[in-house]
């Protein structure tokens, strides 16, 4: 995590590696598998990125349904923000292809929140799941920000304020 912040990726990514090696724990194995993906994505390789990401977003929900339940929810939700991510930053020069990947970001976000919102609609709710919900909530107003719905924008926004105070107040 410190490497992360620090931007030292490929500590970053030696140490994921290191992990996913080392262990036969699934829990471990898909979320190594989703941090490679967005290490990757940082580093600007965004075929290597969608890998990772595509194949831990398989990996979890094979996994998760079966064994989990609010970290299902909450773990679905990440990966299909990463590809939302991956969406926005792998978009090119061309007009047609960024307007696909705009469309497909805004299914991946919207279909982010629904994990989130069934995350929430259980009792347990930790301050790890209002962080990452919030994280969508900004992403989505992002994104409608960008593309001249403000009004969604602003709705997204206010829920993303919302749940920071949320957190703020520690309950």
């Amino acid at each position: 995590d410190m490497h992360w912040k620090l931007g030292k990726l490929q500590k970053c990514w030696d140490a994921q590696w290191q992990v996913l090696q080392s262990t036969k724990d699934q829990l471990p194995i898909a979320k190594c598998m989703h941090t490679l993906g967005c290490i990757a994505m940082r580093m600007e390789d965004y075929s290597e990125a969608k890998r990772w990401l595509d194949t831990s977003l398989q990996y979890k929900s094979n996994f998760y349904n079966k064994q989990y339940k609010i970290s299902a929810q909450v773990e679905l939700g990440k990966s299909y923000n990463a590809l939302a991510m991956w969406c926005i930053h792998s978009t090119g020069n061309n007009e047609d292809d960024d307007d696909n990947n705009v469309q497909l970001a805004l299914d991946y976000f919207h279909r982010a929140e629904q994990h989130y919102r069934l995350s929430f609609d259980e009792d347990e709710q930790t301050m790890e799941m209002i962080h990452s919900w919030s994280s969508i909530c900004q992403n989505l107003a992002s994104l409608y920000r960008q593309n001249g719905n403000y009004e969604k924008a602003l709705e997204f926004y206010q829920e993303a304020f919302d749940l920071k105070k949320k957190k703020c107040e520690g309950w």
